[in-house]
């Protein structure tokens, strides 16, 4: 699978892969591309134009993931990207999940003990999920900032590196997707309104693909780089 450059137009980068719409909405680039190039995107908006196509390629080909890139772009660079798929999450993905999912409910009355066990499965991966990303943004992100900037009034005392790694909860959220997957593809009985029931479950599966994408960016780029600044930040506190 090739990957996109900087001389890719954006319309044809959404007609070779059109879940990245997505990610081209969280840097600001709306539809109605013209022919404008990924270079030329970036100067329309202001967008480091190696991060942008680093962000783009990641989620495009499951194979790309270049940390030693990844490496040089500035912190405040990809929490902002991260803000902003927080955001798409909980004001477009996750709604719309909801509205399947209450038609899906609606339009069955068999199988009602299955359904109110996937609305318990799904209810509590939403629950946590929210406050996981309502934790990182007011909390963490703040954090690393300021571990980023070397700000001096950060309480070394109070903080554990432990507090950014969140590989373990992004373990979690997987295996309650895949939960709701097993019980959509092995467990529901056939149900008349198959096409709600689809289109629930390829909306599942697509949230599965971009929070996957989303997590390595979080577990694999942005915790070891946090790792290193604690570690310097600790080193320096030390010292003084």
């Amino acid at each position: 699978m090739s990957n996109f450059t900087t001389n890719n137009k954006i319309a044809e980068i959404v007609e070779h892969d059109s879940n990245l719409l997505s990610v081209l909405n969280r840097f600001g680039i709306k539809l109605g591309f013209g022919d404008i190039s990924v270079h030329q995107a970036c100067i329309n908006n202001n967008i480091d134009e190696d991060f942008f196509l680093a962000i783009l390629n990641v989620y495009h080909n499951d194979n790309y993931f270049p940390e030693h890139k990844f490496a040089n772009f500035k912190i405040i660079d990809i929490i902002s990207y991260l803000i902003e798929t927080h955001k798409s999450y909980t004001t477009h993905t996750l709604p719309e999940i909801d509205r399947l999912f209450n038609q899906l409910l609606s339009n069955n009355t068999v199988h009602k003990d299955l359904f109110q066990i996937l609305e318990k499965i799904y209810s509590s991966f939403k629950d946590e999920f929210n406050n996981h990303i309502k934790y990182e943004e007011q909390k963490i992100f703040p954090l690393i900032i300021k571990l980023a900037n070397n700000e001096k009034e950060l309480n070394h005392n109070k903080i554990k590196l432990s507090d950014f790694n969140f590989i373990n909860i992004h373990s979690q959220f997987d295996d309650k997707i895949i939960d709701i997957k097993n019980i959509l593809i092995k467990y529901l009985p056939p149900i008349e309104d198959t096409f709600i029931c689809n289109a629930f479950a390829i909306a599942i599966f697509k949230f599965e693909k971009d929070l996957k994408d989303h997590s390595r960016i979080e577990d694999r780029i942005l915790y070891p780089r946090v790792n290193h600044l604690y570690n310097q930040s600790t080193s320096s506190h030390v010292e003084e």
